[in-house]
């Protein structure tokens, strides 16, 4: 009995192990593909655009939503007050931002 606990901690830890390594990961993903664009201009954006969605996702993920839509879509289709902040910052770079990102996330109807 002892014996299977010890083996599970340590799968539980290798685990714990494996998503803090893809947590390093993510967070320098961004940074590294825009220094790679910077550097070889031939490299499309998209692949930027493909980073930075992937990783909003991830944080929407952590916020509590469930990860198939952006933050910014899943606070187009809610009226919670943190939703409001975060449209109200993201009206500035883009009027509408929130409510455009969720229509075409397919969370709201236009």
């Amino acid at each position: 009995m002892v014996k299977r606990r010890v083996v599970l901690v340590i799968y539980l830890l290798v685990i714990w192990l494996l998503f803090c390594a893809g947590a390093v990961i993510c967070f320098a993903a961004p940074l590294v593909s825009v220094i790679l664009v910077i550097i070889q201009p031939s490299l499309r954006q998209q692949r930027i655009q493909n980073i930075v969605r992937s990783m909003d996702r991830l944080n929407a993920a952590l916020l509590g939503w469930s990860g198939a839509n952006t933050i910014s879509g899943e606070c187009g289709a809610d009226n919670c007050r943190f939703c409001t902040w975060v449209c109200k910052i993201l009206n500035v770079a883009e009027e509408g931002h929130c409510r455009k990102t969720a229509v075409n996330e397919g969370l709201i109807k236009e």
